[in-house]
């Protein structure tokens, strides 16, 4: 029997179809062999559940209508073509090739280099803190308590804020995102009673782009990530120093100052009314979105009708304020400007596509317009995930190493190529390793975690930084501190 719209005999799509799900289930228990701590597991686990179910179900269908080929009508058939020929290949795509992607990516290799010790600290000191990981009960990667998590974090603040004029945190945070976990962190911040100027933070994937559940893909995208965008947004930004601005149609606003409305009203009407799931029916395959509710819409339009451009009937979205903010400006003086970016505006499928950063044309535009008002100052950029990595690093995470390629910002040439144009220091998180490194112009500072460490070389993973108007970065002092 052959199908009827490609000609094709069914028995071969069938043994085609036994093959490819044969294949898939063998993918996964090959793949499974790399993760074998309880925390790889757990963050790596949901990924080839998906994979499998198809696997099995691939080769159940095919061996079910093989069985009971000689009673199936010609329209059936038209049906297992269907499935089989278009279904089937999309649905791999969605769930096999697309967390994949990154390792098709070329990561960019950095000339490590020396930054030398010094004691005069001359020009502005910067202490770079990355990835707390602060859990409510036990971090989903090294499975590490709260308690000793928060405690690292507490001595790696207590340690860097009278030391510095600024204390950067480029992103992870909070190890899933959860208002439980952001409350832990506005809770030491409390304790530990700071000047809220000095204290500069941006989001990491782990704060608003992680998901580990298994659960419709799209569905991660969408309900997850809104969420996490909304915490960040509640806990980082409403309240941020009046010192912090943001670009918009070229010009630059206060941000507490520009959305004070919004935040005091508009969030109180999206925690009544929040976004809700909906399910678009498209062929060959639904998708999921989120749906503000028509109250929510009109409190929107409300603040659109005043000429903000958030929250609008069109961007009614916590995530479309994460992606208009981006890139703010921290600070700014005759010497020197700081700039925080924003390198997960999209949601994952998963904890594996969620690693890898993108900061997107929109925001490269604004950046690059504050790159040239600039000029002649020195810039400091923050942005979560790495842009490159040095051979060292590569060899140190000897068979490993193709998870750095999760690891790393799918846009990384185009910022290369934006800022080595200017005198520009980057400093980010994210790998949970040391190092510095320089790409032409630009200096790059990659830090350890405050909870794990600096997993390649055990190197301090809070450090203080002088950095000079003109010259090159010094390391003023170092503290070990891991969870």
């Amino acid at each position: 029997m052959t199908t009827p719209i490609l000609g094709i005999a069914l028995d071969w799509i069938l043994l085609v179809a036994s093959l490819f799900g044969i294949s898939l289930i063998l993918f996964s228990r090959y793949m499974n062999r790399f993760f074998k701590t309880k925390g790889e597991l757990a963050v790596y686990g949901d990924l080839f559940i998906p994979i499998k179910i198809l696997g099995w179900a691939l080769l159940g269908l095919a061996v079910y209508i093989y069985v009971t080929s000689g009673s199936i009508e010609s329209r059936h058939v038209a049906v297992i073509e269907y499935i089989l020929i278009i279904q089937l290949p999309l649905s791999t795509f969605v769930l096999v090739w697309v967390p994949l992607l990154p390792l098709f990516h070329r990561t960019i290799r950095l000339a490590e280099i020396d930054i030398k010790d010094s004691t005069t600290a001359l020009g502005v000191r910067i202490a770079h803190l990355s990835d707390c990981h602060l859990p409510e009960t036990t971090t989903i990667e090294g499975e590490l308590s709260s308690g000793s998590v928060s405690k690292a974090t507490a001595s790696a603040l207590s340690w860097a804020l009278p030391r510095s004029h600024f204390v950067f945190l480029t992103g992870d945070v909070t190890d899933t995102g959860s208002p439980g976990e952001w409350a832990i962190f506005k809770q030491l911040c409390e304790q530990i009673k700071f000047d809220r100027e000095k204290l500069l933070v941006i989001p990491g994937n782990h704060d608003i782009s992680l998901e580990t559940g298994f659960s419709p893909p799209q569905r991660n995208i969408t309900e997850g990530f809104e969420k996490r965008c909304l915490n960040f947004i509640a806990n980082v930004i409403v309240d941020c120093p009046k010192t912090w601005e943001f670009v918009h149609e070229s010009m630059s606003f206060k941000i507490i100052d520009y959305f004070q409305a919004a935040f005091v009203s508009y969030i109180d009407d999206y925690r009544k009314y929040p976004p809700e799931v909906a399910v678009l029916p498209a062929k060959p395959s639904s998708l999921y979105y989120l749906r503000a509710p028509e109250i929510l819409c009109q409190s929107a339009e409300r603040f659109e009708k005043q000429g903000l451009c958030w929250p609008t009937r069109s961007s009614p979205l916590a995530s479309d304020l994460m992606k208009i903010l981006f890139p703010i400006v921290f600070f700014h003086n005759d010497d020197f400007v700081i700039i925080g970016l924003n390198s997960n505006i999209n949601g994952s499928r998963g904890v594996v596509d969620g690693a890898f950063g993108r900061i997107g044309e929109d925001q490269l535009r604004r950046l690059e317009l504050l790159l040239n008002v600039a000029k002649g100052r020195r810039v400091l950029i923050l942005v979560h995930h790495h842009i490159g990595m040095p051979e060292r690093i590569k060899r140190t995470f000897g068979n490993k190493s193709y998870q750095l390629k999760f690891l790393q910002l799918i846009d990384a040439k185009k910022l290369l190529k934006l800022i080595d144009r200017h005198d520009v220091v980057v400093f980010h998180g994210h790998k949970h390793v040391a190092y510095f490194a320089r790409s032409k112009k630009s200096v790059i500072i990659s830090a350890g975690s405050v909870c794990y460490g600096d997993v390649a070389a055990s190197r301090d993973s809070a450090v203080i930084f002088s950095v000079p108007a003109d010259g090159n970065v010094q390391r003023v002092s170092s503290c070990s501190i891991r969870a």
